[in-house]
């Protein structure tokens, strides 16, 4: 993405179970021909730049793909990819006027709208018990996807945070904690 940052989805071949895809976030930044992605979730990875792929290089800048048998090519997907399965997030979670946000951890602090759903109400409650100010925010762990929805204003869509799963509010620590 133009802001510096990316999503992977990352499908594995030829794997026997139902759920064979999987998703990083994280944010990139480019030196010369080569783009680093980093992640909360996985160590850097370094790419060569090519014409609509990244191509994964070593340590001594060469593409892997030229030196073994596999293929470690990224290729540009839209901006609005939607994710299948959901993944463990963490988010600075406000919740003020009937509307919550996630500013989230591995995107820099790019907020989202949280879509309203049964699970996010334990959440809602949650947080009711553990601010001190209105709309203070504080940090979210959940398990959950991004997906296009219908703007919450005018038409069109918009990416919005799906939570799947509550699993911790952390009230004394921030998204540097994190990344």
């Amino acid at each position: 993405n133009e802001d510096s940052t990316w999503i992977s989805e990352e499908t594995y071949l030829g794997k026997k179970e139902k759920r064979n895809v999987f998703y990083k976030l994280g944010t990139w930044e480019r030196k010369g021909d080569i783009i680093s992605l980093k992640s909360d979730a996985a160590a850097d990875w370094q790419f060569a730049i090519g014409v609509d792929t990244l191509f994964m290089v070593d340590k001594t800048g060469e593409v892997i793909s030229k030196t073994t048998n596999f293929n470690y090519a990224l290729a540009n997907t839209p901006d609005n990819i939607s994710m299948k399965f959901p993944v463990i997030m963490h988010g600075m979670f406000t919740f003020m006027a009937d509307a919550m946000r996630i500013k989230l951890c591995e995107w820099n602090g790019k907020s989202y709208p949280v879509q309203l759903t049964p699970k996010t109400i334990r959440i809602q409650e949650e947080y009711a018990k553990i601010i001190q100010s209105p709309g203070e925010a504080v940090m979210l762990e959940f398990q959950g996807r991004l997906a296009m929805q219908p703007a919450m204003e005018g038409n069109g869509q918009e990416m919005n945070i799906v939570v799947e799963k509550f699993l911790q509010f952390k009230q004394r620590e921030q998204c540097r904690n994190h990344y």
